[in-house]
């Protein structure tokens, strides 16, 4: 699958196993993040606030929201609005140690 083509809904099991890695640092492929998931208070994010954020931008983007209260119709449109991008050059090696 390609960056930015996301076309359809993900569909279980898949979808919690995307889950599974925005909730755990050590599955994080991005040092940022994982830092992020681990000390957010130390930065001045609630957990709640950080996890109701970065979960709902991966809700819209694989169009398969986590509450009942919303179906993946209602969340047509809003990938318009997302861009995903990958840097030129990472700051940070595989290991997570500044390159």
């Amino acid at each position: 699958m390609k960056l930015n083509e996301m076309g359809r809904a993900l569909r279980e099991p898949n979808f919690s196993k995307l889950r599974t890695i925005l909730r755990d640092p050590v599955l994080q492929g991005d040092p940022t993040f994982a830092y992020l998931l681990e000390h957010s208070d130390d930065v001045g994010i609630s957990q709640n606030s950080l996890q109701m954020v970065y979960e709902g931008f991966w809700d819209i983007y694989c169009k398969k929201p986590a509450t009942t209260d919303w179906t993946a119709k209602k969340l047509a449109g809003w990938e318009n609005f997302v861009s995903l991008r990958l840097p030129l050059a990472r700051p940070f090696d595989a290991a997570g140690a500044p390159s």
